[in-house]
């Protein structure tokens, strides 16, 4: 049984009909309100039949309508304890309250991926980096930047790591790779068609895919043998709403705990090449 069903929303949400989509907006924009609601009054409220309201509560991980809104009153308390705002920035807060609401933002991304982490699915995506004849890390646009950013993580304790910035090269390099390659891609909204178009080179040369994405069902995701999801609680693109800081948090999360376990799962050569490195680092210190 799920432990947090706002979180099961977003995870899932690849896996919603058209109209049980409706019933989940609704939820995540008025969670309290629909606590008091009969499983009826949400259906006529979105518009919707009553048993596409029983579907949505099983797809997300309930036995049904009861259940699920005993699963929704447990999420809105731990998100109210966590401080988490769930409501637009007014335009008259302070900086303080500005400051607070991103740093909650933040908080409640890495919450929600952590929440959402499927263990079967981390613990394979380790086993194909750690035991890759080369890695390479692609995103274009901005998750370009947190492609670059796990590059630099690690090429610390790994030499065979390859990150490329031009979308074009990438393609190329994509069509080299071998069976024992594996491609690290990044891509939040899981369907840019530069990155769709790269996937598709890999699998052509027969390499592996981990792909961190938002959603379980995207354009992307046929082609990954594992997804792992990065979730953030607000819907839209990361670039035109104030959660960008929020989505790099909830994927370097990811990042960081991938190689993490790939330190421990090569723990002897992981420990040398850190100390080789931080050695050449010293050395351009003053």
């Amino acid at each position: 049984m799920v432990t947090d069903v706002i979180a099961a929303i977003y995870s899932r949400s690849g896996d919603l009909t058209k109209n049980e989509r409706k019933v989940a907006d609704y939820v995540l924009q008025q969670p309290v309100e629909v606590l008091h609601m009969t499983i009826t009054d949400l259906a006529d409220r979105c518009g919707v039949a009553d048993s596409t309201v029983f579907r949505f509560c099983k797809t997300v991980g309930a036995t049904g309508y009861q259940q699920f809104k005993v699963l929704l009153a447990q999420s809105i308390g731990a998100g109210q304890q966590s401080g988490v705002a769930l409501d637009d920035v007014d335009p008259k807060q302070s900086l303080f309250e500005t400051g607070r609401e991103i740093k909650d933002r933040v908080i409640d991304a890495v919450e929600l991926t952590f929440k959402s982490l499927h263990y079967e699915d981390l613990n394979r995506a380790v086993d194909l980096i750690a035991g890759a004849r080369k890695l390479y890390f692609f995103g274009v646009g901005s998750s370009g930047t947190l492609a670059q950013q796990a590059f630099q993580r690690f090429i610390r304790i790994n030499p065979e790591v390859q990150h490329i910035a031009d979308v074009h090269v990438q393609t190329i390099a994509a069509s080299t790779m071998g069976p024992n390659d594996l491609a690290v891609c990044f891509s939040y909204s899981g369907s840019t068609r530069d990155m769709i178009d790269l996937m598709k080179e890999v699998k052509r040369s027969e390499a592996r895919i981990v792909c961190i994405t938002r959603y379980a069902k995207s354009p992307i995701t046929p082609y990954a043998d594992v997804v792992l999801l990065s979730l953030v609680n607000d819907a839209g693109s990361p670039s035109q709403n104030k959660n960008l800081l929020a989505v790099k948090a909830s994927q370097l999360f990811l990042v960081d705990l991938l190689y993490t376990e790939c330190y421990k799962r090569n723990y002897a050569r992981s420990h040398e090449n850190m100390e080789r490195t931080n050695q050449a680092i010293f050395n351009k210190l003053m």
